[in-house]
């Protein structure tokens, strides 16, 4: 017998098939060595030889930059994740694979991947952003403690010394038990709580 196929609905029928990426409706019908031609079988079916890989950012890149990868808040959005495929995490350079992630405090690089409905798995998305979800108090101390004693926060200087800030932190000032915050300080005469 001769088998033939069809994909354009029968107008023209092949002796070889070849599958395309996506859809793909063939007939299929076969003529025996006396001479008869079948009805034809339709099939229809999809073939997906890819998946793409996902896009990967910050839900929130909170902070003093959008765009700095540096936040509060360590989950990821993901884009371009087909219908139905699994995705995976690796936060070892994609030696092991997980179904979740979770960030940890300090830097996370983590590679991303999918695998479609129909097995095909992705290359993976590589992305790395720090996780900081405190910030330390800052050391507080006078700049100069003048006088007859070096330790007894009597001065007249009313300057103060900061330790511990973080690069591009935010430092603010309250005179009040916190109730309100300034961004700049200047002692008064007498005694400053700050």
């Amino acid at each position: 017998a001769t088998v033939e196929y069809s994909t354009d609905g029968g107008h023209t029928w092949n002796t070889s098939f070849n599958a395309v990426e996506g859809l793909n409706d063939v007939q299929v019908r076969q003529t025996d060595i006396a001479g008869n031609t079948s009805d034809s079988t339709s099939f229809s079916f999809t073939l997906d030889t890819s998946a793409a890989a996902p896009g990967v950012a910050l839900t929130t890149d909170s902070g003093s930059s959008a765009s700095d990868h540096i936040t509060n808040v360590g989950t990821l959005n993901l884009t371009g994740i087909e219908t139905g495929a699994t995705v995976e995490y690796s936060i070892d350079g994609g030696h092991t694979w997980n179904t979740s992630f979770s960030a940890t405090e300090g830097l996370n690089d983590v590679q991303v991947r999918q695998t479609d409905i129909a097995g095909n798995t992705s290359d993976p998305t590589s992305f790395s952003f720090t996780l900081d979800t405190s910030a330390a108090a800052p050391g507080v101390a006078l700049t100069t403690d003048s006088g007859s004693s070096a330790s007894d926060h009597v001065t007249n200087v009313g300057t103060l010394n900061l330790t511990g800030v973080e690069t591009g932190a935010t430092v603010e000032y309250s005179t009040d038990g916190g109730h309100t915050w300034n961004t700049s300080f200047n002692a008064v005469e007498g005694l400053n709580d700050v």
